[in-house]
């Protein structure tokens, strides 16, 4: 992983990138996760937070397939064991509720040539929110930094569901 983030309720989250060994090569999806594996890294990111030591190869292997909200919401409750809720729209208020009540959030957004965090669809974490309405993004592209982005930057590239994370570990 590449550092770690602290959020105000004190969870530490080690920062997974797709392209570390030892991981990066097993297969996902229709590649391998450095090339497709954004949703179960971001996984990993979340759950270490909470204390759950899967990292992006366990999750990986139990999602097997295309990303998806459904399919990243299964993971998250049946083999994480963290509850969730997926958000199909108003967005900023919702994601700004939940990160201030210090429940982390699964970013889906769209590939877009305007888009500052890929050039493809792309999951990542979303683990805190300042005081000027900034978003740590733990983004697990491993060419990308992981740091505070504008919550309407955020929103301004939703991919349709955005989800949070209902429990309180």
């Amino acid at each position: 992983y590449r550092g770690t983030f602290t959020d105000t309720k004190n969870r530490t989250y080690k920062e997974y990138k797709q392209g570390y060994s030892p991981w990066k090569t097993v297969p996902y999806s229709n590649s391998n996760i450095h090339g497709a594996g954004c949703g179960p890294v971001s996984l990993a990111i979340i759950a270490n937070g909470y204390g759950i030591n899967e990292n992006p190869e366990t999750i990986a292997k139990y999602m097997v397939g295309n990303t998806g909200a459904e399919k990243l919401s299964d993971a998250l409750t049946n083999f994480l064991k963290l509850t969730n809720t997926i958000h199909w729209n108003d967005y900023k208020n919702k994601m700004k509720e939940n990160l201030e009540a210090g429940r982390p959030v699964v970013l889906s957004v769209k590939n877009s040539p305007t888009n500052m965090f890929t050039n493809a669809s792309h999951i990542m974490a979303g683990l805190s929110i300042n005081e000027n309405d900034e978003v740590w993004v733990s983004n697990p592209n491993s060419g990308k930094t992981n740091g505070w982005v504008p919550i309407d930057k955020i929103v301004e590239h939703i991919d349709g569901y955005f989800i949070t994370i209902d429990s309180d570990k």
